[in-house]
């Protein structure tokens, strides 16, 4: 009886570890495929955290840009306004000789 008893004992055993055998077989290649997803993952957000950090640095250096850009645009819309009223007062001023001019001749 006892010898029976330890023989299932074994048996239960023996069954046990193959069926722990058997979930192994199917988890551990899952394990790793996560793992490897896990890995890129992290890979991947860490360049992406890089690319958006450079990103807002160019966008920054664009704004600079922009509001430099839009003072120098200001700056050449007086002078552009200046000159043309300055061509404006020439071309007045040349009509006026010659008017004048003809009147004497």
């Amino acid at each position: 009886m006892a010898k029976v008893a330890s023989e299932n004992k074994i048996a239960e055993r023996v069954k046990f570890w193959e069926e722990q055998d058997q979930i192994n077989k199917e988890i551990i290649p899952r394990v790793i495929k996560n793992h490897e997803l896990i890995t890129d993952l992290s890979m991947q957000l860490d360049q992406n955290q890089r690319l958006i950090a450079k990103l807002v640095d160019e966008v920054e250096k664009n704004k600079d840009v922009l509001e430099s850009t839009i003072r120098d645009g200001s700056k050449i819309t007086d002078r552009r306004i200046t000159k043309v009223s300055l061509a404006s007062l020439i071309m007045a001023t040349l009509a006026f000789i010659i008017s004048m001019i003809s009147l004497f001749i």
